[in-house]
């Protein structure tokens, strides 16, 4: 069941932190778990998960319902902003990734108890011929990928993707025009996850990476939920973002920004949501005259 909630409700919106660490029950609460103090490294910086391979690390802490916080150690925290999945580093304390190293990993539970990556039967960006994704076609695009090494600083809250998967359902033509597109396109279509996930962090301590650790978190993405307060479209919308969330608590924070048109859209859930429409034009002067 979905309940719907217009814009006058009185939801409380922004982060949500649970209270208790290191708990992860049936109805889904966030679950945070700590590392030791003397932890090693790894993980792309970016908001967006790193696909390459993985490497040795220290000791794994694989934080299941009965895990705790360890004094002195860093502190993790999964948890979901609407469907997207976030990892909050709690504390302070200035922690290090490897790039281009696989060094963040999403994984769900299968009905047989094994882990297995989401399906996601999009190309990757770096080598994309061309496919639809929701009924709008994906142009082809390559590049070198994540191709450099480093180490970089890992940010306090780390954007994993989202509690989807992407299956292809077929394929059709790709639209006329695109000489470049591989043809037949195949036709990939957004699901709703529902169900545990597995969030695997490699990090450090040192500012070059040279020593590893790795913490496990589980995270419980339900099948039930709520559909967020959403505001009106337009350009430099106020929000708030609607969208599906496992509870009004979680509904996610909505960062307006400027000159950018957002469409209401229908999200994986059947949910009212803002979207970003870059096809729409904000504070576009005409040259009409000149």
């Amino acid at each position: 069941m979905i309940t719907h909630m217009t814009q006058g409700g009185t939801a409380r919106f922004g982060v949500f932190h649970c209270g208790c660490l290191a708990l992860l029950v049936a109805c889904g609460q966030n679950q945070t778990v700590a590392g030791p103090g003397d932890a090693g490294a790894t993980h792309d910086a970016g908001a967006r998960l790193d696909a390459g391979p993985n490497h040795d690390a220290g000791p794994s802490h694989d934080a299941g319902p009965d895990a705790a916080q360890r004094d002195g150690g860093v502190t993790f925290q999964a948890r979901l902003d609407g469907d997207q999945i976030v990892v909050d580093v709690l504390g302070g304390q200035s922690l290090h990734a490897q790039s281009c190293s696989g060094s963040t990993q999403v994984e769900k539970q299968t009905a047989s108890g094994q882990w297995a990556s989401l399906q996601d039967d999009r190309y990757p960006s770096f080598n994309n011929p061309g496919y639809y994704l929701d009924g709008v076609f994906v142009r082809p695009e390559f590049n070198l990928g994540c191709d450099v090494v480093g180490c970089d600083s890992l940010p306090l809250q780390i954007f994993l993707g989202y509690a989807r998967q992407y299956v292809k359902t077929g394929e059709k033509p790709a639209p006329a025009g695109e000489t470049t597109a591989k043809s037949p396109a195949p036709v990939v279509e957004t699901r709703a996850f529902q169900g545990t996930l597995r969030i695997t962090i490699k990090y450090s301590t040192g500012a070059s990476c040279d020593a590893t650790q790795q913490v496990v978190l589980q995270l419980v993405v339900p099948k039930d939920g709520v559909c967020c307060p959403i505001g009106l479209p337009g350009c430099s919308s106020s929000g708030p973002g609607g969208g599906w969330a496992r509870s009004l608590t979680e509904c996610r924070t909505w960062s307006p920004e400027y000159d950018v048109y957002f469409a209401a859209v229908s999200d994986v859930h059947g949910c009212p949501a803002l979207a970003a429409d870059n096809a729409q034009c904000c504070g576009c002067v005409s040259d009409a005259g000149m």
